[in-house]
């Protein structure tokens, strides 16, 4: 008995062994995919003839191409141009994005997993339409980042930890229409040259990776301008690992700079727009004897009857 117990003690043991070497030889990976600008819609009703198709063919209708290759991914990111709210209080501007709270749901169906909030839309339907937006996205296990009840929400990353790696993501904007986020004051994080090193050097402390992402540049332009070339080094040098834009509303180059990357723009996921290529990035990200490593691939689209579409 005592022998058997012992063969049986031994085994067990090496299996045990057998199996904490397989594991060490395994690395850690995540995929991470970046998307551009995301409109959700106009008015929210049936004022505008986006919002009209979008009713009829469903919120879920536009994200059905990508959908199944957002799902395979462990971390998505867009950016939100626009209230989810049942507010009809619209600042005066010149364009006003909205749509109805129940938006969140097609995209965590998407498979979003962060939604960047700073940028020039999110303000659209002022405070009210703003809390209310974090708050369903919330609701749906969407993380925001960009913009909150106070500056301390509106800076603070999102930090998402996936088979044994640590991701950040911030969000800045350099075009602001709406509140700048201050104490007891809802509003967007604000791409300053002040603030940036500071926010992103705590963050990099904390993770393996960081994403930060811009809304900037000049609308239609196909090239970044300085302002936009002098923000991507200092966020690198701050400590960012990849930088990503949005904006323009349409692609620029991405660069590597000091061992990161800069996608300045990525132009648009979801718009109504029709026949124009845009972008989508996937990151690679590889935890190798405690370092991080990553590589990219981009993966054109093209956006045609207001859905993105791959380009083969």
């Amino acid at each position: 008995m005592k022998t058997c117990i012992c063969v049986l003690f031994l085994t067990a043991i090496s299996f045990l062994n057998a199996q904490e070497v397989v594991k060490s030889t395994v690395t850690p990976s995540i995929t991470i995919i970046l998307t551009g600008d995301i409109q959700p819609g106009v008015s929210g009703d049936s004022s505008y003839k986006y919002d009209r198709f979008l009713r009829k063919k469903g919120f879920d209708y536009p994200f059905k191409k990508v959908t199944g290759f957002f799902n395979k991914a462990d971390i998505v990111i867009g950016n939100l141009e626009g209230a989810l709210t049942n507010s009809k209080e619209k600042r005066k501007k010149r364009f006003t994005f909205k749509n109805l709270p129940v938006f969140a749901v097609s995209l965590k169906k998407a498979g979003f997993d962060v939604v960047t909030l700073a940028n020039n839309h999110s303000f659209d339907y002022g405070e009210k339409g703003l809390l209310e937006t974090i708050k369903v996205l919330k609701e749906e296990n969407i993380m925001t980042v960009g913009a909150g009840k106070d500056e301390n929400e509106a800076y603070k990353p999102a930090i998402i930890r996936k088979n044994g790696i640590v991701v950040g993501v911030l969000s800045f904007s350099d075009i602001v229409s709406g509140n700048i986020a201050a104490v007891n004051r809802p509003g967007v994080s604000w791409a300053s040259s002040f603030l940036l090193p500071k926010v992103i050097k705590s963050t990099k402390e904390r993770v393996d990776i960081l994403l930060v992402t811009f809304h900037w540049g000049e609308e239609l332009a196909e090239e970044p301008n300085e302002r936009q070339k002098k923000l991507a080094y200092l966020a690198v040098d701050s400590g960012a690992d990849v930088v990503f834009g949005h904006h323009p509303h349409c692609i620029q180059p991405m660069e590597e700079y000091k061992n990161s990357l800069i996608f300045y723009s990525l132009g648009e996921l979801v718009f109504d727009r029709q026949k124009r290529e845009q972008e989508i990035v996937e990151l690679i990200v590889k935890k190798i004897d405690d370092k991080t490593v990553f590589d990219y691939e981009i993966i054109p689209i093209v956006i045609l009857n207001n859905q993105p579409n791959f380009i083969k």
